[in-house]
């Protein structure tokens, strides 16, 4: 595409052009993304480090990629980012095409400039071009971003938790096998068809997700079997960043069952092949049935992160307000990058 050109006041009058440009068109993506990160995040609690191998395997999201990777530049610096990804999500009941943003940066030294908001105007001209409903992000709740989507039209319209958890000192069991990873997209798009934010796991989706991940991030599936896939949950190994180093993380997501006993007997056997006094995070919201099981087995909520969504359309804000579901599936890739 053809570079837009941004001019902006800088300090004492003087004038500065940036330009917006895809990551397709700029030159080490993968090195001046990696560099932003860390200037960005790389000293913040919680966050998962990021690498060239992280990297590159986000950036092959179903529906991201380079061509969706919208940049502002300096020169041929990248000082701002922003990650768009085109795709359907549930929408009471109906699949709805969204485009979903993440992992915004801007370098502290650019900041308050307002690129963070062309990128996110930019963003919306390209989900509107392609006809999408809404706009759909993650952020903490209060926080400074969250007040900065507010103004730009986005609406709080689920809170989600990080519940965590402290394994036992008893000694892990094996990690079992899954049998049939076709099966188990079936199985949850079934699961979660009737739950607001679900993305539906078309065959490259869920072999991104689950199969092509980086050795950083690496996931198991389990499955609980009885004439085909009645419980499952995915475990993801990563790494977050602390105040005192690093420390290990196992994530459970993508976890239901066709009833509660088996939601719970599948959690209990996750629990059980972990290290001991390990640390587990789950992404949970209070209007699904799963949360009682997990402040049963003394699954804490620690941190509110909120979904939220920009109507782009008059439909669309009249379908927003006549929402009733209290069901939600949280995007774990767009809430903490695994």
């Amino acid at each position: 595409m053809t570079l837009e050109h941004q001019r902006l006041k800088e300090n004492g009058g003087a004038i500065s052009v940036y330009q917006l440009a895809r990551g397709i068109e700029t030159k080490n993506l993968l090195d001046q993304l990696l560099e932003l990160h860390q200037i960005c995040f790389g000293a913040y609690p919680g966050v998962i480090p990021s690498s060239r191998e992280f990297l590159d395997w986000y950036l092959k999201r179903p529906g991201l990629g380079r061509e969706n990777t919208l940049l502002v530049l300096d020169g041929e610096k990248i000082v701002s980012s922003l990650f768009l990804t085109l795709g359907e999500m549930y929408w009471e009941g109906d699949l709805v095409p969204v485009g979903i943003i993440d992992t915004v940066m801007t370098h502290p030294q650019y900041r308050q400039r307002g690129l963070a908001s062309q990128l996110i105007k930019w963003a919306e001209e390209i989900m509107q071009a392609r006809g999408c409903l809404y706009g759909y992000l993650y952020t903490l709740a209060n926080s400074g971003p969250f007040h900065l989507y507010r103004r730009l039209g986005y609406r709080p319209v689920k809170s989600v938790w990080h519940l965590q958890y402290r394994a036992s000192s008893s000694q892990a069991t094996p990690w079992p096998e899954v049998t049939s990873p076709e099966m188990v997209a079936t199985f949850l798009n079934r699961c979660f068809a009737h739950h607001n934010g679900f993305v539906p796991f078309h065959h490259g989706y869920f072999r991104w997700k689950k199969i092509q991940r980086p050795d950083i991030l690496p996931a198991k599936i389990l499955t609980i079997e009885e004439n085909g896939i009645c419980a499952t949950l995915t475990v993801i190994r990563g790494e977050i960043t602390t105040t005192t180093g690093k420390e290990t993380i196992f994530y459970f997501t993508d976890w239901c069952g066709q009833d509660l006993p088996s939601q719970e007997k599948i959690l209990i056997q996750a629990l059980q092949c972990l290290p001991p006094q390990s640390k587990v995070d789950y992404l949970g919201s209070e209007g699904n049935q799963e949360w009682q099981i997990l402040r049963k087995h003394g699954f804490q909520a620690t941190l509110e992160e909120v979904a939220m969504l920009h109507p782009l359309h008059e439909e669309a804000s009249r379908r927003l307000e006549r929402a009733g579901n209290p069901l939600w599936y949280p995007l774990i890739e767009s809430i903490v990058g695994a």
